[in-house]
């Protein structure tokens, strides 16, 4: 299984469990009306679980709806597959936090 690292405000987080996959219902960036999507008729995803909280506060700017610039967050696999993404959505409740990642481009080779 591949390790993944995430890059989200200039740090570095080492994911303890990650999923690359298609997804159904894409959303890719926010447009200025309504809270709207434009997107494709698939994404490909990331869903990753970080462990390390100091990830909460880095989140705010990089979430697709609340913010119509949303941060680019990458993502590095021990493969050699290197993505950029954006934060579709995120899970915390007192323990790891789940994130999931809508990926700008398909990954490449790796």
């Amino acid at each position: 299984m591949e390790r993944w690292t995430i890059g989200v405000g200039g740090r570095r987080f080492e994911a303890s469990s990650a999923r690359l996959g298609r997804s159904g219902t894409p959303a890719r960036r926010p447009v200025s009306r309504g809270g709207a999507y434009v997107s494709g008729p698939t994404a490909v995803q990331l869903e990753c679980t970080v462990g390390d909280r100091s990830i909460l506060p880095l989140l705010t700017g990089a979430m697709l709806g609340p913010s119509q610039d949303a941060e680019a967050i990458s993502a590095e696999s021990d493969g050699g597959r290197r993505l950029t993404a954006r934060l579709a959505s995120y899970v915390e409740s007192g323990g790891p936090v789940r994130l999931r990642l809508v990926v700008d481009a398909p990954p490449g080779p790796g």
